[in-house]
């Protein structure tokens, strides 16, 4: 028995009778492509990733900024309640008292404190006017006395 072999695929000259055939096309493929193809397919690639890590850095620069938002309002919501809820701060009106001859901080603090410690009322004078230990008061000198 005698084999027959087959035409080989140069014999039939495919690329000239069938141009659009897949397997014409797919011999054109492998051949080597000129060295401008290859540049045009990285630059879109390039275009298309640095597009994509500009998306990308967007979305994490509005993150970023949504956060430091989030926190600047909490803490100002907490500066806001924890004025209100420390028990240091106590909401006071202030009496007008003017100093006469003889007037001590210590006496003017007593004569005011109500259901507060003379001590407390003093600090929170001297706070309120400004003074020290070593301040000197003087007849006809206005005093601001907090009013409990």
């Amino acid at each position: 028995m005698t084999a027959v072999l087959a035409p080989s695929f140069s014999d039939f000259e495919l690329c000239e009778l069938a141009p659009n055939h897949p397997a014409v096309r797919a011999s054109r493929g492998r051949q080597s492509r000129p060295a401008y193809l290859h540049l045009v397919s990285k630059a879109r690639e390039s275009s298309v990733a640095s597009a994509q890590s500009v998306l990308s850095w967007d979305a994490a620069a509005l993150r970023v900024a949504l956060f430091i938002l989030a926190a600047l309002v909490m803490v100002f919501l907490g500066m806001v309640l924890g004025l209100g809820l420390s028990p240091d701060f106590v909401p006071t009106d202030f009496t007008l008292h003017t100093v006469v001859p003889g007037d001590t901080m210590w006496d003017i603090a007593a004569a005011n404190a109500t259901g507060v410690p003379a001590d407390e009322v003093l600090a929170d004078m001297m706070d309120a006017n400004a003074l020290d230990a070593s301040s000197v008061l003087n007849a006809g000198q206005t005093l601001l006395v907090p009013v409990y």
